[in-house]
């Protein structure tokens, strides 16, 4: 709700400002120090046709805590309610690509939850 809050502050003030983003892991699952990057393509499919410049690390690259795997310059109400869409994006897959370890020593139901805990954008509700 914020997002779609301050999208309508904004164009209510006629403002759009440049901005730039940064996509990071703020915390990984206990016990990761690292994660593998993944999703990538689906963020940018997101953001096409946005006017927003993309730098980011490459599919399948290992990332740690709080270290920045995209950067979007441009526009605010160009990209800005896609937050949480470009989030789910990049964590479900990086969370997928280490099921093993990470459900290894948890009952059947967690292991459900986990793979289910960020839904692509597609299919949440």
């Amino acid at each position: 709700m914020y997002l779609l809050r301050g999208r309508e502050v904004l164009e209510q003030e006629g403002e759009n400002p440049q901005v730039v983003a940064e996509i990071r892991a703020g915390s990984l699952p206990a016990d990761w120090t690292w994660a593998i990057l993944a999703g990538l393509g689906e963020a940018v499919h997101l953001l096409e046709d946005r006017g927003v410049e993309v730098q980011a690390l490459a599919e399948g690259s290992v990332f740690y805590t709080e270290e920045p795997v995209m950067v979007l310059f441009g526009r605010y109400l160009d990209f800005g309610t896609l937050e949480t869409s470009l989030l789910a994006c990049s964590a479900r897959r990086a969370a997928s690509r280490r099921p093993r370890r990470a459900c290894a020593s948890r009952p059947e139901p967690a292991r459900l939850l986990l793979r289910s805990r960020r839904m692509h954008p597609a299919i949440a509700r």
